[in-house]
This record gives structure tokens, sequence and C-alpha cells, in this order.
């Protein structure tokens, strides 16, 4: 696995200092229960829950559960809170760390971590940026409002499902002076009880609702217009415009995860439960994944619905294929990734392994290309975030001329949307997928946001569309969240 430099497991005096963290592990066999019925019995607060639940095996092989979180981080524009057991937190030591990708990185190097057999995520931080953190990453764009920029935790104990080996690592993070076995013991007592535990099945029921967009039909028509000025005066080839809808929602926010999981199953699917709100997605799209010292993105820019037969399915995709609109915008995006990449990477190592190939989910399908390389030796984790974020896809290009634009146009900050829900671990790996398709529920409401990439020949009427198409699985999620009494 990738160790970053600053925290390879030499027995220096810097590392001495830092409070030494073991995981203990029992590998069992994936027991019956899925993950989500798992991280219901086991939830009593915060907590997370990521489940990979359709696309290829390769993207899609392992389910994260996280529970009992000892550390707790929220960074604004403003100031860094830090919450969690006094042990751990008097060793972090992150403030000196200019933005909010570096601190959570940091974060991740303050304690001398023993690394286990478990593959991928093997303990870290794990939760979210916001699409504002471009503000600490290109200064042209601040502003002084007050807003969010990441929301982090470190669980004591997590649960890593490996689908393709069924087998179910359980494990728990503990401070050197704590009991390896009789932690042992209290994993095998958890995985009895999850092993017999019987789910109760919440019958759900659609429940109409009304909801609220930040922008009316002629203000995006508006915006549109005028993102095609900018892209006819040469300034962009595209840029991503966006609006946010806004539901009353007084239910219980994981009965929408599950109905978002039955009408849109995705490679990413996340439920970030931070006690006051939750993070609820399914995204298609990954940003970027460091594992060991290889990178890999896959943009995804081309859609089409599925078709009702395999002769109608087959008959979409090769009208995606050569609709030729939609190929020069899946070129221009692969090339951007390509230069993302490229910056972090060695030289030569740079490929497109997979080039526009057909990617089929529940209700749709998309143009995905894979673009990989091989990390720099004097860069890490939060070098390679910084360089891909944001993704393309949901920003433009070139990118910041076109960040700056969106910031013009849309009336409100992203938030969450557009972001990247993720982790970075102990162990220097990192996966972090796009927050598109992706609800926010705090305060009785329940909030997606919609975006639209604007190129030249785009029918403004048209885009407004596609945004209401966009948003129809969220909301029919949302519709479905209500409990029979």
């Amino acid at each position: 696995m990738f160790v970053d430099s600053e925290y390879k497991n030499k027995k220096t005096e810097k590392n001495n200092k830092k409070p030494k963290l073991t995981p203990v592990v029992i590998k069992k066999p994936i027991p019956k229960n899925k993950p989500r019925d798992i991280y219901q019995k086991l939830n009593n607060g915060p907590g997370f829950l990521l489940e990979s639940r359709e696309g290829k095996e390769k993207l899609s092989r392992f389910s994260f559960i996280g529970i009992e979180p000892i550390i707790k981080i929220k960074i604004t524009n403003k100031d860094t809170k830090i919450e969690g057991k006094q042990e751990y937190l008097s060793a972090i030591k992150i403030n000196e760390q200019k933005t909010a990708i570096d601190k959570i990185h940091k974060l991740t190097q303050c304690f001398n971590y023993i690394e286990s057999e478990i593959p991928r995520f093997d303990g870290g931080a794990l939760g979210y940026f916001t699409y504002d953190i471009t503000e600490e990453l290109h200064k042209t764009l601040k502003t002084p409002k007050q807003k969010t920029l990441a929301e982090f935790m470190v669980c004591k104990k997590y649960l890593i499902f490996d689908h393709k080996k069924d087998t179910l690592y359980i494990a728990e993070i503990t401070l050197e002076n704590e009991n390896k076995t009789k932690t042992k013991q209290k994993l095998k007592k958890l995985h009895k009880n999850i092993k017999n535990y019987k789910p109760n099945t919440t019958e759900l029921q659609k429940t109409p609702i009304q909801y609220k967009s930040n922008t009316t039909r002629q203000e995006y028509i508006n915006a549109v217009k005028k993102t095609k000025k900018h892209i006819k005066n040469g300034e962009i080839f595209q840029a991503v415009i966006s609006r946010r809808l806004d539901i009353k929602y007084q239910g219980n926010p994981f009965n929408i995860y599950i109905a978002l999981d039955k009408i849109n199953p995705s490679p990413y699917m996340y439920y970030l439960d931070y006690g006051d709100h939750q993070v609820i997605g399914s995204s298609p799209e990954m940003l970027v994944r460091v594992q060991k010292n290889k990178l890999m993105t896959v943009p995804i820019a081309g859609t089409r619905k599925r078709g009702k037969t395999k002769q109608k399915d087959q008959k979409l995709a090769k009208e995606l294929l050569n609709d030729e609109k939609e190929m020069a915008e899946h070129i221009m995006l692969v090339d951007l990734a390509r230069n993302d990449i490229g910056q972090v990477s060695k030289f030569g190592t740079v490929k497109v392994n997979e080039f526009a190939e057909i990617e089929k989910f529940s209700h749709v399908q998309h143009i995905t290309s894979k673009v990989e390389g091989e990390l720099k030796d004097n860069l890490n984790s939060s070098d390679v975030l910084k360089s891909c974020f944001p993704a393309g896809t949901v920003s433009g290009a070139p990118k910041l001329r076109a960040m700056q634009i969106i910031q013009q146009l849309e009336p409100e900050k992203r938030g969450v949307y557009s972001g990247a829900v993720g982790y970075i671990g102990f162990n220097g790996n990192m996966d972090f997928a796009i927050a598109i398709r992706t609800i926010l529920t705090k305060n009785n409401t329940a909030s997606l946001q919609l975006g639209a990439g604007i190129v030249n020949d785009s029918k403004p009427a048209r885009e407004w569309e596609e945004t209401k198409e966009k948003g129809q699985a969220g909301l029919e999620a949302i519709k479905m969240a209500g409990e029979k009494q």
C-alpha cells in the first residue's frame, strides 16, 4: 500500500512521539444481511455507510460502515472545530495547514498507524469537501461569506465488506494501552449480533411533496444565454450551471437512502450522518482514487436513457456514441482529466486505458473513460485531490474561468453539490466520488442540486428541462421516503 513519505514506518524520534494506533481485526464470511441493515442495527449516532450497488466490478467491490466517531472535524472559511476524546485530540496539530484538503490529510498523519491486512480502506478520515473549497484553491474566487468547506470523522469501529471475496473485516482502532484481547472478544460478540440479526422491514409509502427552486425557469434560461456569450467570446468551451431544490421533509433521512437505492442504484451510494444533518447520495462518478501510488479517475460525459428492450437499449447506446456534440464534450473532459492527473504523475505514466465505453445504470447509460497515472515520489494524496478538484464534469473548461462564471451566475454557494464524498486513509489511500445526485437533509428540509453542461450549441430551454430530468430520481426518493403508519 502507498504510504506517504512523511509517515513511513521508520522508528524515528518524530514518529515515536505520535500516539500509536493499532487496528484489532477479525475476518468472517459476509452475513446474509445487507450492509445497510447492519448499519441500522449498529448505528446509534453519527457514522457512515458507503455501498457499491451497481457498476463494473473493479469499481464496486467494497462497502464500508463506520460507527462511534473518536474524532469529528468541521472546517469553515472562518475556523476549524475538532471534537473527540482528549487522548486523540492532543495529537492533532493541523492549524498550520493552508487548505481544508491539507488539514484533513495532515490529520491522518498525526498518528503512528499500524497497517492491517484490510484492503483499500484501513481506517482514516471519511466525509465530504464542499465545492466551496475552490475558493481556497483559487484565490480569485474568494468571498467573505461564511461557508462550510469540509466535515469529516474518524470512527472507532468500522466494517469492510469485500464482496468479491465474500469477506467481512470487523475492526476497532485501539491505543497502545488498550487491551487487544478484550477488544477482539468484543468484535466477536458484535459479529454474532449482526449474524443473527433479523432486520425490521420498513414499509415506505409515497407522500406528496412540495419543492421550491432557488432559480426560476426564466432566470436559468438567462444564465444559460449569458454562459453562451462567454463561450462565443472564446473565454470557455463549457460551463455547468446548476440550481437547487428545497423540499420540506420531516421523516427519517435513512428512508431517503433506502428509496434512492431502489430508484437509482449507483457505484457510490453513501449515507453520512452528522447528527443534525445527513448527506445522502447515489453518485455514478468517481472524482479520483489513490491506491498505493496508482492514480485513477473516470470522467463521465454523455447520457442517454435506458431502452425498454435490449435492441432499443443498444440503439440508444450507438446513437450516443455517434452524437458529435456528446463525443466532443466527452473528449474535452477526458483531456481535462489527463491534464489533472498529469500534474501529479510521473512523466510518461498517464494513460487512457479505457476510452468512450458505454456504462449502463438502472435508468441511464453514460459514455465513460478511465485515466490512470503513477504518483510522483515527492507528492501525496492531498496533492492529487487538489489537482483534480473540482471535476471538469461539474465545473467546465477551462476550469478557472468556468468557475468564475459559475460564481457570477449562480445565486448561492453550491455547498455539498459537486464537491467530493469519500475518505483519506491512514495508509495514504484515497477514494472520492463527485457529490452529484446527492441530497442534504437539515432543519426539516431536503435539498438537492442539479446542473447542465452548457456548450456553444446548447438550447436554453432544453438545458432547463435537463435539470428537471436529473432531479427526478432524487424527488421520487423523497416522495417514497414516508412510512406506513
